[in-house]
């Protein structure tokens, strides 16, 4: 067994000396402009355990879409070659590409034996993206006398210095072993092995430190909640736990929430660091052998990942480095777009208030001269107005108070509710591995807020006023106190002399329960309780109509959704409900022909009670690949049968999904499918209702927009749609949206909210002051005027990804001087 041991050790030396004396092999692409392009013959082979490294500069201001075309022997077309797309910011850059977890669209792994062609190019064809070298390359090498092994699917990307180990290979104990592959990237946790109760490989007797890797990523809305879990290495326990379902959730999945970008690092110290499930001990190897045994709830308590193994006395010399090898690649990958990082931070404590339509950068600086002495904003009775003030501390202040003396007119006082921002690295664009830094993450708990040495704090107001506030000048003020300094800005409300007029169009969210509600089988009650507040606050913010968090309408849950479309009813929503995903899921479970006797009972159930039945949809983008467009007709002919007063939905985003107008009452369209407000009306006289959903711009689709398109709605993805880990942007093939945000607690007093929200509720004002203006407008000709006026700023077309250019402090000015002028 010791000369086993020995020749082991001695053929591990020599393939790491080999490693680290291979130089990379440059590849006949690079070294110019983009874009390049080079055909492999005879075709190129790589090894799982390499990386391409393409290395480049982005002359321009602005951050760049770089792709790597890939095509093999079995390429045919896009959908079966490879198209990674990575967003590059301005200056030097690095992009490192795993061929190992090269995928196609059509979900193929690409044959890295066989590599025909490849090209690199920018997205948008300019000349900005500059290129040096690409090269395969192993790119980390294991320190001497250490070795890892990395668990995952046969063919797939293998980290630089590990070993693959696949599914039932000999090392490997277990009945069920099952290869996970997550979309977050991450060479070392981005796949694994359930199902590993043992790992056992013959290793050297001395003192060594061994790393485990040890937790399934998740992804989409799944994060795995194994409660019950212990791992053993050679006789020694290097973690147990037993948690309650509330145990996890407060120590797993809200682990992230309290870091902030920036003061409390870059994305790998807030994301890629705390993730992977790392556990390391310490232990002898006495028998020759070095064994990892996993125990706990099924497969999930038995994940594994990555083994690293190194001698004791190295001090974590291998763990640091692969560590640091983890982050190189982390930040590579997630670049942060570029942003103000201001000047010099003034002495001691100051506040501001930001000016209308501007955001909160982490470079904001207090004016020199303040541009008004008092700063005045107007509202009208029954909207609401957004204010934020910015307070910026040189020094760090754990505890900071903030009093607020809300805008009062004698006795009366103007409804206040306060929030503080958190930054966040977050992804501008839901689908595009790029982060920037924002403060739209809008905290309740006040009492919670700290200033960040150098870091200013977004501190937001919304003021509402009632339709019978009296219409004058509101004076008000905030004062923030720290560290024995205080800093206090006062502030005015005009309250103009005009009242909203009711909301016309259905403006709202996608909605669905915290996930873990379902994992934990949480009780109808205490669900239904969150809904209810959750539905609650967001009609006191303006929006009327949602798209709920509905069950399946199968035989076992009837009566469970006419419970939730009454709690919509009782909330308040005025306009229709949108059942996005239940007649999906009912077809799934029953087929289209069983949908008959579980729909007839919950038609009679609802006019029983007297409750409208909600927007049926079942076309979920056909337009996409993998649709049966057929089987539309099938299911509204069905459903029609059952239900002749059902009214059918369905979602299109692409052009060629005009022919499926026909099969819709009411039909959800976006800017992939091209908005036109003449093409809307055409729609609507052929007996099709437009809404529109899913906008790039919200507070401009909810309401200049809205209005000038004609819709009937607008439906915004999503209020709450987690992927994997809430507070990590990085881990799915999507971002986490959340416009009302997940929170430990249910029914808080001033719950945390998304500034996407916030546009969405300023939008719905837009459009009520112009439904007013269009009422005055029949008998005032200035007010017909000013209505044409806006007409022709707001564009009636709205396609693709380009946004109108609509400047919307602009029109609200003009719809204020105006009311002050009927005075």
């Amino acid at each position: 067994m010791r000369l086993l041991l020995l020749a082991l050790a001695a053929a591990l030396s020599l393939s790491q000396a080999e490693a680290a004396d291979t130089p990379p092999q440059e590849l006949p692409l690079g070294n110019g402009r983009t874009p390049s392009s080079h055909d492999f013959s005879p075709p190129l082979k790589l090894e799982r355990n390499t990386e391409l490294s393409i290395v480049g500069e982005n002359t321009s201001g602005a951050p760049e879409l770089v792709v790597l075309r890939v095509d093999d022997g079995q390429s045919n077309g896009y959908a079966q070659r490879l198209g990674e797309e990575r967003i590059v910011p301005p200056g030097p850059f690095r992009i490192r590409s795993l061929p190992g977890q090269w995928t196609t669209p059509s979900g193929r792994k690409i044959d890295i034996t066989d590599i025909r062609r490849m090209i690199v190019f920018a997205g948008d064809g300019q000349p900005a993206v500059t290129l040096g070298k690409i090269t395969i390359e192993q790119g980390f090498t294991m320190p001497d006398g250490a070795h890892g092994w990395k668990m995952g699917p046969g063919g797939g990307a293998v980290f630089p210095g590990f070993e693959a180990l696949i599914a039932n290979d000999p090392r490997l104990i277990g009945k069920t072993q099952i290869a996970i592959t997550r979309p977050s990237g991450d060479g070392l946790i981005g796949t694994g092995l359930r199902g590993v109760d043992r790992f056992e490989v013959p290793w050297q007797n001395g003192d060594w430190t061994v790393t485990l890797w040890t937790e399934d990523v998740g992804e989409w809305e799944y994060l795995p909640h194994e409660l019950n879990r212990k791992i053993v290495v050679n006789g020694h326990t290097a973690l147990e736990y037993h948690l309650t379902p509330a145990q996890w959730v407060h120590n797993v999945y809200y682990a992230g929430r309290e870091g902030e970008a920036l003061a409390d690092g870059d994305p790998w110290a807030l994301f890629g660091r705390r993730r992977g499930g790392l556990v390391t001990i310490n232990v002898p190897v006495t028998d020759g052998k070095l064994t990892v045994e996993q125990s706990g709830d099924g497969l999930e308590a038995t994940f594994l990942s990555a083994v690293l193994i190194e001698p004791a006395s190295d001090g974590y010399k291998a763990l640091q480095a692969v560590q640091a090898a983890r982050r190189e690649r982390f930040l590579e990958r997630w670049p942060v777009t570029a942003f103000d990082k201001g000047g010099p931070v003034p002495a001691g404590l100051t506040l501001g208030l930001l000016k209308p339509g501007a955001i909160a950068v982490p470079g904001w600086r207090p004016p020199a001269a303040q541009a008004e002495a008092v700063p005045m904003r107007s509202v009208a009775r029954g909207g609401l107005v957004s204010l934020d003030f910015m307070a910026l501390s040189a020094d760090e202040m754990k505890q900071a108070t903030v009093t607020v003396h809300a805008a009062a007119l004698g006795n009366r006082e103007l409804f206040t509710e306060m929030r503080w921002g958190q930054w966040r690295f977050t992804r501008p664009d839901p689908s595009i591995a790029v982060l920037e830094v924002t403060a739209d993450h809008l905290r309740g708990d006040m009492e919670n807020m700290a200033l960040r040495a150098g870091l200013p704090r977004r501190i937001n107001m919304i003021i509402q006023a009632s339709e019978k506030a009296p219409p004058g000048i509101y004076k008000g003020s905030v004062t923030v106190s720290a560290g024995g300094r205080s800093a206090t800005q006062p502030f005015e409300i005009e309250v103009l002399p005009v009242t909203l007029a009711a909301a016309t169009q259905g403006v709202g969210v996608y909605m669905e329960d915290p996930p873990y509600d379902e994992w934990f089988n949480m009780p109808d009650a205490g669900r239904d309780r969150a809904a209810s507040c959750d539905l609650n606050f967001m009609v006191r913010l303006g929006l009327t109509s949602v798209s709920p968090a509905l069950v399946t309408p199968d035989a076992n849950h009837l009566t469970r959704f006419a419970n939730q479309m009454a709690l919509v009813r009782d909330a308040g929503f005025t306009g229709p409900v949108l059942a996005y995903a239940p007649m999906k899921r009912l077809i799934a479970g029953v087929g289209i022909d069983g949908i008959g006797g579980p729909m007839s009972l919950l038609g009679t159930l609802l006019r029983q009670r007297g409750e409208p039945g909600p927007l049926w949809s079942i076309a979920d983008e056909p337009g996409n690949p993998g649709s049966m467009p057929e089987d539309l007709e099938h299911i509204r002919r069905n459903l029609r049968g059952i239900l002749p007063e059902a009214k059918i939905a369905g979602h299109l985003n692409h052009k060629e999904d005009r022919k499926l107008l026909p099969l819709f009452d009411d039909v959800f369209l976006n800017t992939g499918f091209g908005i036109d407000a003449d093409e809307l009306k055409e729609i609507r006289a052929k007996g099709t209702i437009p809404w529109l959903y899913n906008m790039p711009n919200m507070e401009l689709a909810a309401g200049f927009y809205l209005w000038r398109s004609g819709a009937a709605g607008y439906l915004q993805w999503h209020g709450r749609i987690p992927t994997a880990d809430p507070f990590d942007p990085t881990d799915g093939r999507e971002a986490d949206i959340m416009l009302l945000p997940i929170t430990e607690q249910s029914c808080l007093a001033v719950p945390d909210i998304d500034d996407g929200l916030l546009r969405i509720a300023r939008g719905i004002d837009d459009a009520r002051w112009m439904t007013w203006l269009e009422g005055l407008a029949t008998t005032n000709k200035d007010a017909r005027s000013l209505l044409e006026k806006i007409r022709r700023a707001v564009p009636g077309e709205w396609k693709g990804t380009v946004r109108p250019q609509v400047d919307l402090v602009a029109l609200r000015g003009q719809l204020t001087q105006f009311a002050r002028s009927l005075r």
